[in-house]
């Protein structure tokens, strides 16, 4: 459904309900795409967020959608995550660190681990 007030206002979108589109903080798409995409952004309407703006740009082209819940849609930190959505600069860096030096994103350690 597509809102018409709040964080998510859509006010440019006439339809009630958007086309499909992928849930996530990533997209893979093929080499052709993405080149269209970047060559004819100045065509392209932007919408109150880059997955429905993607969704509405594909959606006469009908893509295969394959959703991997790796690309997380909502804050939660997993292990084998990709990616996860609306992080501040300063907890991609709180991610990044506990990676290296702890192994895992989600885990928070005092010290590196030893090396073997």
């Amino acid at each position: 459904m597509v809102e018409r007030a709040g964080k998510w206002r859509e006010p440019d979108y006439s339809p009630s309900v958007y086309p499909p589109f992928a849930c996530g903080s990533g997209y893979v798409v093929p080499r052709a795409l993405h080149l269209w995409l970047a060559s004819n952004s100045h065509l392209l309407h932007p919408f109150q967020g880059e997955d429905v703006s993607m969704g509405i740009w594909l959606s006469p082209l009908a893509p295969e959608r394959l959703q991997d819940s790796r690309w997380q849609c909502f804050k939660m930190c997993e292990d084998t995550m990709f990616s996860m959505p609306d992080l501040t600069p300063a907890e991609i860096m709180t991610r990044w660190q506990n990676r290296l030096h702890c192994g895992s994103p989600c885990s928070f350690c005092t010290k590196p681990p030893s090396i073997l």
